[in-house]
C-alpha cells in the first residue's frame, strides 16, 4: 500500500509547470488573446470563458471577476497588454455579450481543452495545463515584490496557504532574497561589531 501523508498530497496536487517566455510566445499563435488574458490577470478558465462586456470597465482599466469559486467578486487591474487585447473585443458588444465567444456559433466557448492541447503539442510543449497559466500569474506577482495579501486579492484566495500554492520561488528570486541579506549589503544598520572576531 501506498500511503502519502497529507503533506505530500497536497504537493502531488498543486505541481504545475511555468512556461518560459519562449513557450509563451509560441502558445500565443494559437490561442492569443485568452492566453495574454490568463497570465496578466489570472483568472481562472471559466471566469475567462464567461467573462463578459459589462465586465470591462476600459475608462478605469479595470476587470470584475463574477460568479468566482470563492463566491466573492474581485476587481483586477488591466496592464497594457491585457487592455490592448480586450479593447477591439469589446467593441460593439452589447453588457451581456461574451468576450470570448466562438466565431462561428457566436456563443461563449465552454472549454478550451483540446485548443489548448493541440496549440501545446504544435508549440512543443508538453505537460502543461491552462491551470499553469493562473500559477505564472501568481508568481509573476511574488517575483516582482508584490506581498501575499495583494496578490491574494488579485487571485481571489481567502487563504495564505492556497495563494502559497501558486506562489513560488523562482532561482533568480531566491538569489536576489540571498543577496539581499548579505551583511555587507546595502541596509544601513552597522553590523561590523558582530562580524569581528
Amino acid at each position: 500500500m501506498n500511503h502519502k501523508t497529507e503533506i505530500e498530497i497536497e504537493m502531488s496536487e498543486t505541481v504545475c509547470l511555468q512556461p518560459t517566455w519562449r513557450e509563451i510566445r509560441k502558445l500565443l499563435s494559437h490561442l492569443k488573446p485568452l492566453v495574454i488574458v490568463a497570465i496578466g490577470t489570472g483568472l481562472r478558465k471559466q471566469e475567462l470563458l464567461t467573462l463578459r462586456r459589462e465586465q470591462i470597465d476600459l475608462s478605469l482599466n479595470l476587470l470584475v471577476a463574477t460568479n468566482t469559486k470563492g463566491k466573492r467578486n474581485r476587481e483586477i487591474p488591466m496592464n497594457k497588454e491585457v487592455r490592448n487585447v480586450l479593447l477591439p473585443l469589446c467593441r460593439g458588444k452589447a453588457p451581456s455579450d461574451c468576450i470570448f465567444a466562438n466565431p462561428i456559433t457566436k456563443r461563449p466557448y465552454t472549454d478550451i481543452k483540446h485548443a489548448f492541447d493541440t496549440a501545446c503539442r504544435n508549440a512543443g510543449i508538453s505537460g502543461l495545463c491552462w491551470h499553469d497559466l493562473r500559477a505564472t500569474f501568481g508568481t509573476r506577482l511574488g517575483e516582482a515584490g508584490h506581498g501575499i495579501s495583494t496578490i491574494m486579492d488579485l487571485m481571489g484566495h481567502q487563504d495564505p496557504k492556497t495563494c502559497l500554492r501558486y506562489v513560488r520561488a523562482t532561482d533568480p528570486a531566491k538569489r536576489a532574497a540571498v543577496a539581499a541579506a548579505s551583511l555587507r549589503g546595502g541596509h544601513k544598520m552597522d553590523t561590523r561589531h558582530l562580524i569581528a572576531v
